[in-house]
């Protein structure tokens, strides 16, 4: 693949000036790509019988070694700031899908829940909440004449 091929690839629409990270991608692609090149070179030597013919398939085998070990250096420290990126997309998501979500969505998710549970064989815990708002008095908040919040019995 010539170098200006890379930038056919479906996800490369922005430039990158404004993705550092796609930059070092590339870069790091590029790398990999000359590094199979100058491999494939070295094997075909090594193919003729010359007398550096052991030398060349060690030198092959180094600069495999040492494509390995930047690839693994790079990879590592891109990992490390792609988990981070990570978790700060996923708080930005979070905080969009709490600003969408209608608060009664819970009791959706219990009742689906609950027949989750039933289907795997365990007992309802929807019952607890149940006995729980049975032993809570109900009623509406008011203010008495001293202004204490109190629970007027309907």
């Amino acid at each position: 693949m010539a170098d200006n091929e890379i930038s056919q690839f479906p996800h490369s629409a922005q430039p990158a000036s404004q993705s550092p990270k796609l930059h070092i991608y590339r870069i790091l692609y590029l790398l990999n790509q000359g590094v199979d090149s100058v491999a494939a070179a070295l094997g075909s030597l090594a193919k003729f019988r010359l007398p550096e013919r052991e030398y060349l398939r060690f030198a092959q085998n180094w600069l495999e070694e040492l494509r390995a070990g930047v690839n693994a250096e790079i990879i590592e420290r891109l990992s490390e700031r792609e988990r981070c990126d990570e978790g700060r997309f996923w708080k930005l998501r979070r905080t969009y899908e709490k600003r969408w979500r209608d608060p009664d969505d819970v009791y959706i998710d219990v009742e689906r829940r609950e027949k989750e549970r039933l289907k795997q064989g365990l007992a309802p815990r929807i019952g607890l909440i149940r006995e729980f708002a049975k032993k809570w008095p109900t009623g509406r908040v008011v203010r008495g004449k001293t202004g204490n919040k109190g629970i007027a019995k309907e």
